[in-house]
């Protein structure tokens, strides 16, 4: 019995491992992408020239999206958290 109780452990810390590492790749990923609105700003705040309408609905676009992912990777958090309380609570 002991061991099997081990082994549930062991599946469960190895699950909650695999959601944050996969949720650090989509951190990282969606870091990139800041960093290119970033520098796309930067660059676009030098140039003293008006911005054409269609630069400025892919810069409201883009703003849009990352305000999504920012959401959904919110919910991934908690979710792993929720999923790390759960499984604790159940350990004897």
């Amino acid at each position: 019995m002991v061991e099997f109780e081990e082994e549930s452990a062991q599946l469960k810390a190895l699950s909650i491992n695999h959601d944050l590492l996969n949720l650090y790749d989509e951190i990282s990923a969606f870091n990139d992408c800041c960093a290119f609105l970033c520098d796309a700003f930067a660059s676009l705040a030098a140039e003293e020239e008006a911005l054409d309408t269609s630069t400025i609905e892919g810069l409201k676009c883009l703003s849009h999206w990352m305000k999504q992912r920012m959401a959904e990777v919110k919910r991934q958090i908690k979710e792993i958290q929720e999923k790390f309380c759960s499984e604790t609570k159940e350990a004897p």
